[in-house]
């Protein structure tokens, strides 16, 4: 189980605010998706996962389907807290086609 959930009496999760390196790939490892990658890609590897493992299919599987769960519910912590800066580096790492294009814009 990831490191940073923990689960109350009633089981919803309680998320600790010191989410680690560690625990962020430790989340995408059970969602099976490697960076770098979209919410929307997060979103549907979850879905596809949990209906593949949910416990009215397969009482075996529960364990399983509460990590993909509690995998989900790390990341899209991590990404509704996410403070973007907007400088150069941040955009070039999203957009590195930019870098190139400006190395040309100086001839």
């Amino acid at each position: 189980m990831i490191e940073s959930i923990k689960f109350g009496l009633s089981g919803f999760y309680k998320l600790n605010m010191d989410i680690t390196q560690k625990d962020l790939q430790k989340a995408l490892e059970i969602l099976e998706i490697l960076p770098p990658i979209t919410y929307r890609e997060i979103r549907e590897s979850y879905k596809r996962l949990s209906k593949k493992y949910h416990p009215d299919l397969s009482q075996q599987e529960s364990k399983k389907f509460l990590e993909i769960n509690e995998a989900y519910k790390l990341l899209k912590e991590y990404i509704d807290n996410y403070r973007y800066f907007f400088d150069d580096d941040e955009v070039e790492k999203q957009y590195y086609n930019l870098k190139f294009k400006k190395q040309f814009e100086t001839f």
